[in-house]
């Protein structure tokens, strides 16, 4: 295991943890009604530790550039602190990212709210075909599924970093079929946002049962262009790559 940077390490538990709402309302998007940002309303929350009832307002929704979406990154979100017994403990709730400006979203369904991988898509497909049907699909955002916390802050490095998360997940595959280094049954790997060398393109490999970080590895960054070229250069092959996928839910899973 080599170059494992100390911001790489906390990306794990960034990822198990979760700042206030905030209005961040762009009225410049015409699909405004999808990317509703404010919830006014507040929850009672229990402590874990003394079940004193607190109220709590939780970060439900997180707009690009915003001070929430630093806190979210950092681990720092939907922390409920109980000022009886001095506990603080994770409110897991269902969070949306929204990026007006690139008509992009991904959606975190923690696993409190879906009993399976099929009962989330079928949310998902619900909530998207009751809001955007009235929507062009040359018009409506991408969006992204994600069942994590780990998951949801990837895609957003990965959308932040201007790379297409379908071509990130198939390098991963071919680690995995391809490397004698990466275990698809220990290792879980995550795109490395806290590389510096514009000339790659890292991973970091991390134990499924520790969350303990196990290897990293790359690509060359015109390795990832010569993809782009291959499988975005016309809309046949596109359709190739989307078959690896559901329609939301983009994960190297889906392959293995």
């Amino acid at each position: 295991m080599t170059g494992i940077s100390l911001q790489a390490l906390n990306f794990w538990e960034a990822g198990e943890k979760l700042s206030s709402a905030s209005d961040c309302y762009n009225p410049q998007w015409k699909i405004q009604r999808f990317m509703m940002c404010k919830y006014e309303s507040k929850r009672v929350v229990e402590c874990p530790t003394c079940s004193r009832e607190i109220s709590f307002q939780p970060l439900e929704v997180i707009c690009e550039g915003s001070p929430e979406l630093s806190a979210f990154l950092q681990g720092e979100a939907n922390q409920v602190h109980c000022s009886s017994c001095e506990a603080t403990f994770l409110y897991e709730t269902s969070i949306l990212y929204r990026d007006d400006e690139n008509a992009y979203w991904v959606y975190f369904m923690p696993s409190v709210n879906s009993e399976s991988l099929e009962g989330a898509l079928t949310r998902m497909d619900q909530l998207c075909e009751s809001i955007l049907d009235e929507i062009a699909v040359t018009d409506q955002p991408r969006g992204r599924l994600t069942l994590s916390q780990r998951e949801m802050i990837e895609k957003i490095m990965i959308h932040q970093h201007g790379y297409d998360d379908r071509l990130i997940e198939y390098v991963k595959y071919q680690f995995y079929q391809h490397s004698e280094d990466v275990d698809s049954k220990r290792d879980e790997l995550f795109f490395d946002f806290s590389n510096s060398d514009s000339e790659k393109i890292m991973f970091l490999g991390f134990h499924k049962k520790t969350g303990q970080p196990t290897l990293s590895l790359g690509i060359k960054a015109i390795e990832y262009t010569q993809l782009e070229r291959h499988f975005l250069k016309t809309e046949a092959m596109e359709k190739e790559l989307d078959r690896f996928y559901r329609k939301y839910y983009v994960t190297v899973r889906e392959m293995l």
